[in-house]
């Protein structure tokens, strides 16, 4: 019968845990790759909730609107919204029939936590009765979270740049 030397034993040793960090290794690698898949997905599902918001805000109607942000979400522009309804109807239900034209543009999407913040630029026609129409431009920040398995907005912080006359 062979003999097992204590260097073999080291050999071994070093050998089976070379094995198992390589293992523990393809593990992580395989675990990392698939949360980049997960947030990949889930990045691209809160792009396609965007441009609901923007298809919302050029439409007709507060309750589409709404209907995008969070039960509880905050907004702060001109003042401060709190909630769906005050959103619906102090925010979005006023603005619909001055604002058309909406387009975001600089945009980008970061992960944070739970969720997503999106930040970048927006431009919009503001027509109001028995005046020019007039471009406004500012800022956005939108932190995301899901509600209930949906994308939608918990804060959002809209930052006006200043009117411009339209040509």
């Amino acid at each position: 019968m062979p003999r097992i030397t204590p260097f073999v034993r080291v050999a071994c040793a070093f050998a089976l845990a070379a094995g198992a960090c390589t293992s523990d290794s393809r593990e992580r690698d395989t675990s990392a790759a698939a949360r980049a898949d997960s947030v990949a997905a889930e990045r691209a599902e809160v792009e396609r909730q965007t441009e609901r918001v923007i298809a919302a805000w050029n439409g007709d109607d507060p309750a589409a609107v709404a209907a995008l942000y969070a039960v509880d979400a905050v907004v702060s522009a001109d003042s401060t919204y709190t909630g769906r309804d005050e959103i619906r109807d102090r925010w979005a239900a006023p603005s619909l029939p001055a604002l058309s034209d909406l387009v975001i543009s600089e945009t980008s999407l970061t992960e944070s936590g739970e969720g997503f913040v999106g930040t970048g630029r927006y431009t919009y026609m503001l027509t109001m009765a028995d005046a020019a129409p007039v471009q406004v431009n500012g800022t956005f920040r939108t932190t995301w979270k899901r509600e209930n398995g949906a994308w939608v907005i918990a804060r959002e912080q809209v930052t006006v740049a200043g009117p411009e006359a339209a040509d």
